[in-house]
């Protein structure tokens, strides 16, 4: 009987140490996962960060319209618009569809290379660029 009784407790020990090593496993899997959505999260903003760092200058500041004409090259292949206004009073939306190509200075929507321009950033609402805005002054 004294068999028995040990082999019950034995069986029983065992069950409990399984549970708790399943226990534990699950936890170890649930912080691991909450660990890589966190670092996810933080890969994503990183990404974002760096994608508008290159128009962080533009950002309520001043620049030249060589400047100008560079941005509207930049984003050729990016989804983001930059909207230019010349003393003219006409604004000109340009984006990867609408490339610059004026070469005549007698256009309304020619941008002067030497002509001084105001610059703002508009963001979505995953803070990410989605227009770039200027202003000949």
């Amino acid at each position: 009987m004294s068999e028995n009784l040990q082999k019950v407790i034995f069986m029983g020990a065992s069950i409990l140490m399984t549970v708790a090593i399943i226990a534990v496993g699950m936890r170890v899997f649930s912080t691991a996962n909450r660990i890589v959505e966190d670092s996810e999260q933080e890969m994503v903003k990183m990404h974002i960060d760096l994608s508008n760092s290159k128009f962080d200058t533009y950002d309520n500041s001043k620049c030249k319209g060589y400047e100008v004409l560079n941005v509207i090259k930049m984003i050729k292949d990016e989804d983001i618009i930059v909207k230019v206004e010349t003393t003219e009073g006409v604004e000109v939306t340009y984006d990867k569809d609408n490339e610059y190509s004026i070469v005549s200075e007698q256009d309304n929507n020619y941008i002067n290379p030497l002509g001084n321009f105001a610059s703002n950033i508009i963001y979505n609402g995953n803070d990410v660029v989605s227009e770039l805005i200027f202003e000949q002054i």
